[in-house]
């Protein structure tokens, strides 16, 4: 069948528009560092709060030689304040975990001596209210036992990785309707990560996922957890569970994710964090050296699709030159109207900052592109078409080429564009096999390349 490729202009008009591709921009300007006073700082974790103040755990986990402490930068900050250092006043081996519900602050950690975990609650992020949670000291049952990870539900139930009989997620209950507050769900998971036992607690639950504002009485509303492997192992990846309840979490079972390209496969480091948007995606750091990108799935049943990666030029799937210069990514975080993406880099020690033009209003005619950028094909994966749509800056001969992962190429097409601005390529797949596929779009300012994945 003769290969069909429709060519299209986008054109602004002086009316409003309304953007419906999703295209994140990395924003150097908006990055947020530690003060040179916090050499010691080694950021892990992170959580943002109802209001957008970004919290972030320092943490011995992957470094002997920080400090465990929490971080605060408010909206604006370019410079994160310490909040409360644990190296002093408590008995803190690490921390593990921080989590926000409203405006109260919860950080997990392992503790020195037997009171093998404790939670820390800040109301209202306030050090001077500090509360602390933990067995036998004040009699609350349920942190006998290493806690990796934390997220927390709009009813002010947290859910935990535990390494005890599992890997396996546990819940606590801060929202008064049981005694003490902050107890654990004592009707507890009895389901087990697909990954198997981590008999040595080396390849264990690091992170953990909730909806924001999401039914978790509805037993299909899902939790999501990040779980590191051995060195050389397979049990790492991102496990789904549901089929439980916040107050009742032994009917839960679990499933592990895949995915075309085993992105969620992840390997010794830790962490890989992972949060959940308003729209029940998720964003997952791929922390480790052949990774070093945050990318976006849609999730159905156990596959994971993958339909956003913020613009990293570290990526080692497909690099954007204009992107962050990812080190060591483990974390990300979202702000309350998801507009600001926050990427957590313990090598970088600092927060990359990425903005949102999801959905943006233009009241003045075509801008001119200042740069050749190619954004993401949408919707990828697609069947039978999906559209490529670039930025030129001024008028350019254009050549699409698609090859497959043999690097035979099954398609190219030439443009020639008289205007600068965002131009759009409709690409009809019939007649190709399923599978994946690179692109390069090649034009008179350079080559940009992306992946697509035709599925019948």
């Amino acid at each position: 069948m003769r290969p069909i490729i429709k060519v299209a202009l986008i054109f602004l008009f002086l009316t409003t528009v309304v953007f419906s591709q999703e295209i994140w921009e990395y924003k150097p300007a908006m990055d947020i560092e530690f003060a040179e006073k916090d050499s010691l700082a080694n950021p892990f974790l992170c959580t943002v709060d109802s209001t957008g103040n970004l919290w972030v755990i320092s943490s011995t986990s992957t470094s002997l030689h920080a400090i465990n402490a929490l971080y605060k930068a408010a909206p604006g900050d370019t410079v994160f304040t310490l909040i409360d250092d644990y190296t002093d006043d408590v008995d803190v081996h690490s921390s593990r975990g921080v989590t926000a519900i409203g405006n109260d602050i919860f950080v997990v950690v392992q503790t020195k001596t037997t009171d093998i975990a404790s939670m820390f609650r800040y109301p209202n992020g306030n050090f001077a209210e500090r509360i602390q949670y933990r067995t036998p000291m004040v009699s609350i049952p349920g942190y006998g036992t290493y806690i990796f990870g934390i997220a927390g539900t709009k009813d002010r139930y947290i859910y935990g990785g535990i390494g005890y009989l599992g890997p396996r997620i546990r819940g606590y209950d801060f929202s008064g309707k049981l005694s003490p507050v902050g107890v654990y769900i004592s009707a507890e998971c009895i389901a087990k990560d697909p990954g198997g036992p981590a008999s040595n607690g080396q390849d264990v639950i690091r992170d953990v996922a909730t909806l924001p504002g999401g039914n978790y009485y509805d037993p299909e509303t899902p939790v999501y957890t990040s779980r590191n492997s051995l060195s050389g192992g397979s049990t790492g990846g991102v496990t789904k569970w549901s089929g439980g309840r916040q107050d009742s979490l032994a009917t839960y079972s679990c499933v592990s994710l895949e995915d075309a390209d085993s992105f969620l496969k992840w390997t010794s480091y830790v962490p890989n964090g992972i949060t959940l948007d308003s729209q029940g995606r998720l964003w997952a750091v791929g922390t480790d050296t052949s990774r070093r990108w945050v990318k976006v799935f849609e999730v159905s049943g156990n596959w994971a699709t993958q339909v956003v990666e913020l613009p990293s030029s570290t990526s080692k799937d497909i690099a954007d030159p204009l992107g962050a210069p990812l080190g060591v990514p483990e974390d990300v975080a979202l702000s309350p109207n998801e507009g600001i993406a926050y990427v957590i880099d313990t090598e970088a020690r600092k927060c990359f900052t990425f903005l949102s033009n999801a959905v943006k209003i233009i009241y003045k005619p075509t801008p001119v592109a200042c740069e050749f950028r190619l954004y993401p094909a949408f919707p990828n994966p697609f069947n039978p078409t999906t559209t490529i749509s670039f930025d030129l800056p001024k008028a350019s001969t254009v050549r699409l080429d698609i090859f497959d992962l043999k690097g035979r190429q099954v398609r190219t097409q030439t443009m020639n564009y008289s205007t600068s601005g965002r131009h759009s390529i409709s690409l009809n797949a019939e007649g190709m096999p399923t599978g994946i596929y690179i692109y390069h779009i090649t034009t008179d300012f350079g080559r940009r390349s992306g992946k697509l994945a035709f599925l019948k």
